[in-house]
């Protein structure tokens, strides 16, 4: 029996076929899932064309990737989108699907030095670079502190806007020492001495 026939029988609930159905089930729920992806991209890329974006390199359904040119990178950036960096690659995430871009080595250093501003909690300060980071959490209240500590938001912003992953896990060291309160500020102070 070939293929068509089995599934003619199992739509006619004919046949039973367990290992067969799963397949089947499982190529539908993939199926939905690219669907999914694919309407998503299609509303992010809408949003692009809005900004002068028309063209892509090529779009990834099943990862919600899209690689574009540098130059619209770029373009994006100048609109105000934060860019992140990873080996040469530029990252920027809209409406749930990742735009990836090639830059060259140049290109990769001038974007990481824009960097996304933290803002705290319970309060309107905010910081766009570490000496900005280290004067405002001496005059933001511990309620924030304890808040984007123990929520890793300190760590996170350190490792992925600011590029400095043993800051990010010695963050990360003292959220698991529970310093609370005034001890968790100056703790974080000691940190960035």
């Amino acid at each position: 029996m070939n293929t068509l026939e089995e599934v003619k029988l199992i739509v006619e609930g004919k046949n039973k076929s367990i290992p067969f159905a799963q397949d089947v089930d499982r190529l539908i729920r993939n199926s939905q899932v690219l669907t999914d992806n694919a309407a998503k991209i299609r509303y992010a890329l809408d949003s692009l064309q809005n900004k002068g974006i028309n063209l892509v390199i090529n779009a990834d359904f099943k990862n919600n990737v899209v690689r574009i040119f540098d130059y619209d990178f770029e373009e994006l950036v100048k609109n105000g989108y934060y860019p992140k960096i990873e080996d040469n690659k530029g990252i920027i995430i809209l409406d749930g699907v990742k735009f990836e871009a090639q830059l060259n080595p140049n290109q990769a250093e001038e974007f990481k030095k824009i960097v996304e501003p933290f803002n705290f909690w319970y309060t309107d300060k905010n910081a766009n670079s570490y000496e900005a980071f280290k004067q405002v959490i001496k005059e933001v209240p511990v309620e924030s502190i304890e808040h984007h500590t123990y929520n890793d938001d300190f760590a996170n912003w350190f490792e992925n806007a600011l590029y400095k992953k043993e800051m990010s896990e010695k963050i990360l060291e003292l959220k698991d020492a529970h310093f609370e309160g005034e001890n968790l500020r100056n703790a974080l102070i000691e940190v960035f001495l």
